[in-house]
């Protein structure tokens, strides 16, 4: 997260919408491999830096929770959010999906 927002682009997986699009092999140099348990709770800074491994179960799906917190003084950028909220709907529609 020392490095500041990194530059994304839209990607085809489910629920994480973004990934990096400069990531390569002396940002794997740095990855430190954490194992969670079914329940336990991961929490990080925004710019840190965070992926999953594919779930591989052909059983059993994977959940995630994620919430946001912001400072009582931000303010919503209403152009940034109709942006994201177009590029999530374009998304979902490309992805077989009916949000209605």
């Amino acid at each position: 997260h020392h490095r500041g927002l990194r530059p994304h682009a839209v990607t085809n997986v489910l629920g994480f919408s973004q990934g990096i699009t400069d990531y390569g092999p002396d940002d794997e140099s740095f990855e430190a491999v954490i194992r969670l348990q079914p329940g336990d709770l991961a929490v990080h800074h925004c710019e840190m830096i965070h992926r999953a491994d594919p779930n591989t179960s052909s059983t059993r799906n994977r959940r995630a929770f994620a919430m946001v917190f912001h400072s009582q003084s931000c303010r919503r950028d209403e152009q940034a959010h109709q942006r994201h909220t177009e590029v999530a709907r374009q998304q979902h529609e490309s992805m077989g999906l009916d949000l209605d």
